[in-house]
């Protein structure tokens, strides 16, 4: 007998609505309890919002200046804590002779940068740069103060499951990269009800913000396939604090907030 999709999600969504510190623990008392919709929100919307997300994201980046500090680059960190401190990854630098780790400190309105070689800090070397370089690389850093909850949701969602427990498991998966081109998310669902596992693959095209039919995937599940996964994706849900909390070991309300609004939800 194949597996009843409506009452598949219907009985996850018992669990995955649950608030984090909800004094509902034991498993037939929540199956009794309506799902709490109201604290939750969908696949489709954790979807549609970081798209939205990111658009912003790329657009403030293709108008920050260029500067010449080599032929390449990649961002390694950002903190913002105390002093803001931005780590790049150099490609050929105008002023060193191989590639390096430039560690870039901004203190009382000055720039300061220290040039690490071959990921050996007894290499650093301090590294003088132009007033103009200088501004540029504020810039970068008022842009990652302002994009600093998104690249979290971004950084976190990408290295942890999103959702999940014993018999459900969510997780993104992301084709490009964040700083060159970003084409789309893979966002992978695992169910397991009644002793039936199936298995989803939902293709997001972050261009034209829809899913992508024809490059998504549903295995173990009978049915078709455009349904089962608008099915999926705009009835499961997944409470609010839950989605932060998979992110981490523990949970913290500064974490929680900043994914919530990095994702807009």
């Amino acid at each position: 007998m194949g597996i009843n999709l409506k009452e598949c999600i219907d009985y996850h969504n018992h669990f995955s609505t649950m608030p984090i510190n909800s004094f509902i623990i034991d498993k037939d008392a929540i199956l009794q309890h309506k799902p709490y919709y109201e604290g939750s929100v969908t696949l489709n919307t954790i979807l549609n919002s970081f798209g939205n997300a990111y658009k912003n994201f790329k657009e403030d980046y293709k108008e920050l200046p260029k500067f010449d500090l080599g032929d390449s680059y990649e961002f390694l960190d950002y903190n913002n804590q105390d002093n803001r401190w931005m780590t790049l990854y150099v490609e050929n630098p105008s002023f060193a002779d191989k590639d390096c780790e430039l560690e870039i400190l901004e203190k009382d309105n000055d720039i300061n940068c220290y040039a690490v070689f071959d990921n050996d800090i007894s290499s650093v070397k301090p590294i003088e740069i132009t007033e103009n370089n200088k501004l540029i690389l504020k810039k970068y850093m008022d842009f990652l103060d302002k994009h600093a909850s998104f690249i979290e949701c971004y950084l976190f969602s990408k290295q942890n499951t999103t959702y999940g427990r014993y018999n459900a498991l969510f997780k993104f998966e992301y084709l490009g990269d964040l700083y060159t081109k970003l084409d789309n998310i893979k966002f992978h669902v695992l169910i397991d009800y009644k002793c039936n596992k199936f298995y989803a693959t939902i293709v997001f095209n972050l261009d034209n913000m829809s899913i992508d039919y024809n490059s998504s995937s549903v295995e173990g599940i009978a049915g078709n396939k455009k349904e089962i996964i608008d099915s999926l994706v705009n009835t499961i849900y997944i409470n609010r604090e839950r989605i932060a909390y998979s992110y981490k070991d523990e949970s913290s309300e500064d974490i929680i907030l900043r994914l919530k609004k990095g994702l807009d939800i």
